[in-house]
């Protein structure tokens, strides 16, 4: 009986299991590693920011591969699915397509790329030589003007600029002179004579190639990671938000790159009519800056102006008004049509974006800092949408359809597509909604 008794109380003593207790302490042990983590960046953040350049500068083959392949995955699905499947009717031999698909996907990168180094950049090398030997012009032009404002403004002292101009313009002419020689020399250095640099563009080319032609694959192993790790609902919903912030990513750097193309030759068709002086390196400046959000028809409008000045200012008026009509037609009808609201931020959050995405990387932080954003606000919405429903207000939850995958010919039908004319049946529904 005694003995019973002492083994009930050492059955009562004995250390019992509990899920609760153990869950508080997974999540308290990985909040401290967190909070001890976010210390540790945050007081040895320069040490910190030189491991990930480290780590970026390893793995750039890779990362500049996927980026390479969300790029050419709209040309590779149209050649894929519209041209080979619809137009040719190989829809059976997906083998077939593919191959052609890809290499002809390439051979136009590529294409594009050597017309770019041997037959743009010379002529782009040419214009900035000629631009230096127009520097000494133009400052006799500006200390013209400033001898008229002192002939005009007896009291107005303006020796100062003159005396900096006069000292400023040699200078410049030196430095610009010396980039300009060393400039051709330089891009094809780098592009063929940098061993590093061919090996890393070459293991980007093949991992890019990789990730097309078996990226359905690649996505089934990903599916089957999520669902090897969460539940089967849980599972599939992680695999539909990772598929959205997918094509928020590719909607955004595809159409901004069809978008700034087709700015850049327009404003090179339009200079042309207008004969404008440098239509080639103003329309590349123009192009590529056009790239980067919000800010960059500034960044690119700006020096083009100037640039333009150097010439005269019938032109730099005439470049101006150009450039306000052709931003203004880009800003509401090309820009809406082809990426219409791809990102689904808030103009103060493209701001924000482009304002830590500058801090952080400069002129790249402020291109992916607005995807980076609009992904970041994409799970968060995703979040605290499941949050609500968790709690039953399901009525306050709005969720906004899921970005679709753009393709080049979806881009050419967006900028042609009229909109369908109304009908005296549309306003009589629209009354009825009412």
């Amino acid at each position: 009986m005694m003995y019973n008794t002492y083994m009930d109380n050492m059955d009562k003593n004995r250390f019992q299991k509990n899920s609760k207790y153990f869950t508080i302490t997974v999540y308290a042990i990985v909040g401290f590693l967190i909070c001890a983590l976010l210390v540790k960046i945050i007081f040895n953040f320069s040490q910190v920011w030189n491991a990930v350049k480290v780590v970026v500068g390893v793995l750039s083959p890779f990362i500049g591969g996927t980026i390479l392949a969300y790029l050419i995955n709209p040309m590779f699905k149209f050649f894929d699915v519209t041209f080979f499947g619809k137009w040719l009717h190989l829809k059976n031999r997906r083998k077939l397509c593919k191959t052609f698909s890809l290499i002809l996907s390439y051979i136009i990168v590529l294409g594009l790329v050597a017309a770019l180094i041997y037959i743009i950049v010379p002529q782009f090398v040419t214009s900035i030589r000629s631009l230096i030997g127009g520097l000494g012009a133009f400052a006799t032009t500006v200390q013209g003007w400033i001898n008229n404002l002192q002939t005009h403004f007896n009291n107005l002292n303006l020796d100062f600029i003159k005396d900096s101009i006069a000292s400023l313009v040699p200078t410049l002419e030196e430095r610009l002179k010396t980039w300009a020689e060393g400039l051709m020399p330089t891009i094809l250095s780098t592009s063929v004579g940098v061993i590093s640099g061919i090996i890393k563009v070459i293991l980007a080319i093949f991992v890019s190639v990789y990730i097309l032609s078996d990226k359905m694959n690649l996505e089934k192993g990903i599916r089957n990671i999520y669902y090897a790790t969460f539940k089967k609902e849980k599972a599939s919903e992680v695999s539909r938000i990772t598929r959205e912030c997918s094509n928020i990513f590719s909607n955004f750097f595809t159409g901004k790159i069809f978008d700034s193309l087709i700015i850049g030759i327009l404003n090179g068709i339009l200079m042309l009519i207008l004969r404008l002086p440098y239509p080639l390196l103003v329309s590349v400046l123009v192009g590529v800056t056009n790239v980067i959000p919000t800010f960059g028809p500034f960044i690119g409008a700006i020096p083009s102006i100037l640039i333009m000045l150097m010439t005269g200012w019938k032109e730099a008026l005439i470049f101006t008004i150009m450039i306000i009509v052709l931003q203004q037609i880009d800003g509401n009808l090309i820009g809406p049509k082809i990426l219409g609201n791809s990102t689904g931020l808030r103009p103060i959050w493209v701001l924000f974006a482009i304002t830590i995405g500058a801090w952080v990387g400069g002129v790249a932080g402020m291109l992916f800092g607005v995807p980076v954003m609009a992904v970041i606000g994409h799970i968060a919405e995703e979040l605290i949408n499941n949050r609500l429903e968790e709690k039953g207000l399901s009525s306050m939850v709005e969720r906004a359809s899921p970005p679709q995958t753009l393709n080049y010919s979806d881009m050419v039908r967006s900028i042609f597509k009229k909109k369908p004319k109304k009908t005296a049946s549309d306003d009589t529904d629209k009354d009825n909604k009412e």
